[in-house]
């Protein structure tokens, strides 16, 4: 939504079509919707979100298709064969990360999704505490999503705060993202001390963009694009999955909070074209390359 949000201000037209249904034979049934609404709205062509959004896309043939794909749907086995097949029908295919077009062998776009750097900006810390209710000695971390998502990998986290806990007086506190709005997230990240994602796999997670975008340290397990993102970050890190390189990595961090080391996240972020005015730039000159070559047909 964001996204096209962020279309919509650089003048391109947009329509939703939203899925009902889940799995693959759940987004099929949406086909006799889609093309309905292809004919009422006829667009220039069709911007799907994920590979299954992408192979409903594909199977009507009177509007060009361009995929994005985002990670479980190139991670998972269960949705890749089809992803792969969106990937084939696609006219132009985008990818959040580098690694999901490694796994794929595609060369084609490499395109995260943009932040929103009105909401997402660096506040006071203890401004922020007091605007949740949280009093200045609570050093909460963020685990950015919610503990039930086995790819999120919540145990290895918390096995981590707690084995840091044992040599800290004041304990950090470990917070999943559930149930907040964005700008509550915004205040809640400036809140932090930093942010732990210890996922098995991502593709472009927003919630690293975001917290560059705040200025707010993170502490990541090797996936998907978050070492490219972080490459240029003050006081962040990157680690393995072992809970003793987790462990050193957040104890750095710390220091470097104590020693009053800032992060830069922010100046990178807008250094690297991650906001959404950028990417909507970058998506546009696919659209736009997409017409041409119907026209030259």
């Amino acid at each position: 939504m964001e996204q096209v949000k962020s279309l919509n201000q650089i003048d391109i037209s947009t329509e939703f079509f939203l899925i009902e249904g889940k799995g693959v034979t759940g987004y099929l049934k949406n086909l006799p919707r889609l093309r309905k609404h292809i004919k009422q709205f006829d667009p220039d062509l069709i911007h799907a979100h994920y590979g299954l959004s992408g192979l409903l896309a594909c199977l009507q043939t009177k509007k060009p298709v361009i995929t994005t794909f985002h990670g479980s749907d190139i991670h998972q086995t269960k949705n890749l064969k089809f992803s792969k097949i969106a990937i084939r029908r696609s006219v132009k295919s985008i990818f959040v990360s580098p690694k999901l077009m490694e796994i794929v062998g595609a060369n084609e776009f490499e395109i995260p999704c943009g932040v929103d750097i009105g909401i997402f900006v660096p506040m006071d810390k203890l401004t922020a505490k007091r605007a949740l209710g949280l009093t200045q000695g609570e050093l909460i971390v963020i685990f950015p999503a919610t503990k039930t998502n086995p790819i999120k990998n919540y145990n290895l986290a918390k096995l981590a705060i707690d084995a840091v806990n044992l040599r800290l007086e004041q304990k950090l506190k470990l917070m999943e993202l559930k149930d907040y709005s964005r700008e509550e997230v915004a205040v809640l990240m400036n809140a932090s001390e930093f942010v732990l994602l210890t996922s098995l796999n991502e593709g472009s997670p927003q919630v690293i963009k975001e917290a560059m975008a705040c200025n707010v340290p993170i502490v990541s397990t090797n996936v998907g694009s978050v070492p490219k993102m972080l490459d240029e970050v003050n006081g962040s890190y990157i680690t393995d999955f072992g809970i003793a390189n987790v462990t050193e990595a957040i104890e750095k961090c710390l220091r470097n909070i104590d020693e009053g080391t800032s992060s830069n996240g922010r100046e990178i972020l807008l250094k690297n074209q991650l906001d959404l005015e950028s990417i909507a730039q970058k998506i546009k000159v696919i659209y736009s390359s997409v017409l041409q070559d119907n026209k030259q047909d």
